[in-house]
């Protein structure tokens, strides 16, 4: 601080940039340095709410002083590193509720994309910020235009990151909407989410089966709900889709049963489970029919070999 006083005392430019476009200010206020910045504002700074400010403190302070709550990244220096980011953009990445709130109080222009038409509201979605998301949607960020300009990717981040709450809250929002005008019908549907989500979250995966989704439906991919939850050994997922009315030998793409999966990613307690609600451990898969036994001493999982030997020991003794 002594040294940043001396200087100014010399006059110092306080405009001059470094090789990154960056001046004393931005820098200071970069840092976290409010000192720092509130000397360099009384000796007439040029206010720049330029650049990735991560301090609200110092951010609300450059707003006082005149700062423009929409400027856009630039710097002459550095053409390629700049995306057009607003404050607004950098705040609802970062997922600071608090400077959100002050940027929007302060006339932040909610829509304002950056130069890759990523919006405010969808940065947030993507970076899984609920609190930002609430914010924004309290603060009318999301009009039906800019809903349906979002397209897919209005919803499924949610559904991709398991996040029940967050996926919860845009189901409903979209809900509330003119038939149509949702997202959900017009791009997306339940299936295709829940199969997104790779059955990762029992919560996740009980909404959307509430919203009608398919427990026997197909991803783009061909894979289907069971044999996700089967390759990750969710058993409560495993429970939850065969409550719902999956079929225990659904085959996605490659032909695999839920049990192949469960086996051939070592998951002995998905293999047990699927086994007790009656999976067929005789089931083959391709030529010249390879069964989940065949997987399970090509992995070499002893405890899944047992579970799979005791099956077929019981089912030869039932057609005996």
């Amino acid at each position: 601080m002594a040294i940043v006083s001396m200087l100014l005392e010399a006059n110092v430019d306080t405009e001059a940039m470094d090789a990154q476009g960056e001046t004393p200010l931005s820098l200071a206020a970069a840092n976290g340095r409010e000192d720092v910045v509130r000397l360099l504002l009384d000796k007439n700074a040029k206010v720049d709410a330029r650049g990735h400010n991560r301090h609200t403190a110092i951010a609300s302070l450059l707003l006082d002083r005149g700062a423009d709550v929409n400027t856009k990244d630039s710097s002459p220096n550095t053409p390629n590193l700049n995306f057009g980011m607003t404050p607004l953009l950098w705040a609802t990445k970062n997922g600071d509720e608090a400077l959100t709130t002050i940027l929007l109080d302060k006339g932040a222009i909610i829509e304002a994309a950056d130069d890759y038409r990523q919006h405010p509201l969808w940065v947030a979605i993507k970076s899984g910020h609920h609190s930002v998301v609430h914010r924004l949607f309290d603060h009318g960020a999301c009009t039906v235009e800019l809903w349906r300009q979002l397209g897919p990717e209005g919803i499924e981040p949610a559904a991709i990151m398991a996040d029940a709450s967050l996926l919860e809250l845009l189901l409903r929002f979209d809900q509330g909407l003119p038939e149509d005008k949702r997202l959900y019908r017009l791009y997306s549907d339940p299936t295709a989410l829940l199969c997104k989500s790779r059955c990762q979250s029992e919560a996740v995966v009980r909404f959307l089966l509430d919203f009608d989704a398919d427990p026997n439906g197909y991803s783009d991919m061909q894979h289907r709900p069971l044999g996700y939850a089967a390759a990750v050994g969710n058993i409560a997922v495993i429970q939850l889709l065969l409550e719902r009315g999956a079929e225990i030998e659904q085959r996605g793409k490659t032909g695999w049963t839920p049990l192949h999966r469960a086996v051939k990613y070592g998951h002995s307690d998905a293999v047990e489970a699927l086994l007790a609600r009656g999976a067929d451990a005789a089931a083959t898969w391709k030529e010249p029919g390879l069964t989940a036994l065949d997987l399970a001493r090509e992995g070499g999982d002893q405890e899944i070999i047992q579970l799979l030997t005791k099956a077929l020991q019981a089912r030869d003794q039932r057609a005996s």
